[in-house]
């Protein structure tokens, strides 16, 4: 392997890494202020006590089992969807 090559070869991968980390950065701000806004709640209900927060907690536990499932099943109907449209198959 030459120098050239090798250089070629890391601007390119360099290139790619650049186009492929600004189509990310929409989805790591989303996370981002995600997390954050679960820190606020935490900060915001641990000044009405203990009970107030370990409440939010349970609740909090509750929403992620549900859309957990709610996720994974709206998750197996796209493919089901997209499967059944791309066979020409309309009526089931």
């Amino acid at each position: 392997m030459t120098v050239n090559s090798s250089m070629l070869s890391w601007r390119l991968w360099k290139e790619e890494f650049m186009i492929l980390f600004s189509l990310a950065i929409p989805a790591i701000v989303g996370n981002s202020l995600e997390v954050s806004f679960w820190i606020i709640d935490a900060i915001m209900l641990g000044h009405l006590g203990v009970e107030a927060l370990a409440v939010a907690v349970v609740g909090n536990a509750v929403y992620n089992i549900i859309w957990s499932f709610l996720e994974g099943m709206l998750t197996a109907q796209d493919t089901l969807a997209a499967y059944t449209y791309g066979k020409k198959d309309m009526k089931g």
